[in-house]
């Protein structure tokens, strides 16, 4: 596995709190990423932004394009202690797309259907302003008043019906020049 264009990398961690984001580039890998002393950790973000609050993990799965920003507190390690993070692919029981090797819609990559090491962590003493605690809150969300909507859309997305075809939009084959839907800018709005 390749991390920020590098093979098997490693990153020295201060003695702190330290926060990651995690993009997963890959064409279909599905990883399943914890540490490998199933060590807890949180999760502060989403491709939708900010959580209100942290979240604990031991495990986070991401998707291909999918991004997720987590906190590791390293504040009670001691300098020079390594772990690895590592994807827990086997855990997922070959239902999908990296889990299983050689089957219908399977990989046939070395690391298909199996646990790895992707970056090593080296701790490190602290920086100088760090950050030695896990926020309690994040940020205030408002969310939408179900109330508030006038208008339900069902879309059904349908994968290839034989390999090599393509993918569906409400039975229809995706077309640059279709406008598939209006949504206006303001709830108040109409078109």
């Amino acid at each position: 596995m390749v991390l920020n264009g590098t093979v098997e990398p490693y990153i020295d961690i201060p003695q702190q709190v330290v926060r990651f984001r995690f993009l997963d580039a890959s064409v279909k890998g599905v990883y399943n990423i914890s540490f490998d002393d199933d060590r807890t950790f949180y999760q502060i973000a989403t491709d939708g932004g900010l959580l209100e609050a942290p979240v604990s993990l031991t495990r986070v799965v991401v998707a291909p394009g999918e991004r997720v920003e987590l906190l590791f507190d390293f504040t009670s390690e001691t300098v020079s202690n390594e772990f690895y993070l590592m994807s827990y692919s086997t855990e997922f029981g070959g239902t999908v797309a990296g889990s299983c090797n050689n089957g219908p819609a399977c990989g046939n990559g070395p690391l298909d259907a199996t646990d790895f090491n992707f970056l090593k962590m080296i701790v490190v003493p602290k920086t100088i302003s760090p950050v030695t605690n896990v926020p309690s809150s994040l940020v205030s969300v408002n969310y939408l008043d179900e109330a508030d909507v006038d208008e339900t859309r069902v879309k059904q997305l349908l994968g290839p019906a034989s390999p090599g075809a393509p993918f569906t939009i409400d039975g229809g084959s995706f077309d640059m020049s279709v406008i598939n839907d209006y949504i206006p800018l303001n709830p108040s709005d109409k078109i």
